[in-house]
């Protein structure tokens, strides 16, 4: 089987920095995976056996998340990962960013571009910013959708607009 690309959902928050807590995958997402042809749900034995279940059900695990990633990077399949708590995508642009610097699409109500929170310098609300200093991504093809709401810092959004990412705000859409 050629597989190109795995679309993911990621229900778990595993990595929040508050507490530890379950959550479902958004809705409608959930139904979006249902709909996939049976004979398209198939997959090989090396990537049904990466564990993937177990690899975001475990708290503290980050290096498991970027050795998953690395594996579909190795294996030329283009992962699309959706859900989750924002602390997951810094180890998976780690694995799929180590050459090239990507584009991301965000959409969410904060920029998650802090430097730091609460004293942590990774955690759900510094992302963004954290993969702009390792050079994963590229700032001119980062775009963030629906900013609005609370700001944890007077220069929350700032730093996106300072690094070039394009941000349609909520007042803006």
């Amino acid at each position: 089987m050629d597989i190109k690309w795995i679309f993911l959902l990621i229900g778990y928050l595993v990595f929040q920095w508050l507490k530890r807590r379950r959550q479902r995958s958004p809705q409608p997402l959930p139904e979006v995976e249902s709909q996939t042809p049976p004979e398209q749900q198939e997959m090989p034995d090396w990537l049904r056996n990466l564990g993937l279940g177990e690899l975001f059900e475990e708290a503290d695990k980050k290096e498991k998340v970027e050795e998953f990633f690395e594996q579909l990077v190795e294996n030329k399949i283009t992962p699309i990962a959706c859900g989750g708590d924002h602390t997951i995508p810094l180890p998976i642009l780690r694995a799929i960013a180590k050459d090239t610097p990507v584009g991301i699409l965000h959409f969410d109500a904060h920029a998650d571009t802090l430097d730091e929170l609460v004293g942590d310098r990774i955690n759900h609300a510094t992302f963004l910013r954290r993969g702009y200093e390792e050079g994963l991504v590229d700032p001119k093809r980062v775009i963030q959708i629906g900013l609005r709401g609370s700001r944890f810092a007077l220069d929350d959004i700032q730093f996106g607009y300072d690094v070039g990412y394009t941000i349609i705000t909520m007042d803006e859409y």
